[in-house]
């Protein structure tokens, strides 16, 4: 099963190959691994096998990308803006997806309300303790509303990423 932003059918953020658990009925809370992904370039790669011919030097180099898990998994990039942009612009998203509740299942409202105020209040109060991640694909604005925002936050040597759950749509696979 994955899960996609609910206003963003081809963004997929999040997969039920992670542990994932869900916190007060309205957050998904996942630990991360920090990971360094390989890439290992072979002749078979660009086209064959090396001529015996040929001495020049590889034009092919391996690479590698160090990250967390499953921001590598997903492609999701961080973002940056300042404390008053994402106030703004968090403030208008937790609006959608009150609206969205509102329509799918109303009696979820008020907790929703009650938990993500309390999520954003502690993102607010501690800004600079967290990185902030949204999918690929959104051409990001701090302040438009639109960016289902992802928490990071290192316990340790361990990142969490922290989901608002209403902000996404399971997709069976």
């Amino acid at each position: 099963m994955s899960h996609r932003i609910f206003n963003s059918a081809d963004e997929e953020v999040l997969s039920d190959s992670y542990k994932c658990k869900v916190i007060d009925g309205v957050l998904y809370e996942v630990e991360g691994k920090l990971t360094t992904e390989k890439t290992v370039v072979t002749d078979s790669m660009i086209g064959g096998n090396k001529s015996a011919e040929d001495e020049g030097g590889d034009d092919a180099e391996d690479a590698s990308k160090s990250g967390i898990n499953v921001v590598l998994a997903h492609n999701l990039r961080e973002v940056a803006g300042t404390k008053k942009d994402f106030k703004t612009g968090i403030k208008k998203y937790m609006q959608k997806i009150v609206g969205k509740l509102k329509e799918s299942d109303p009696d979820q409202v008020e907790q929703f309300k009650a938990v993500a105020s309390k999520i954003v209040a502690d993102v607010l109060a501690r800004f600079d303790d967290f990185q902030l991640f949204t999918g690929e694909s959104f051409d990001y604005d701090p302040i438009d509303g639109e960016a289902m925002f992802i928490f990071v936050e290192y316990r340790g040597e361990t990142p969490y990423l922290t989901y608002f759950k209403h902000g996404l749509q399971e997709e069976k696979m």
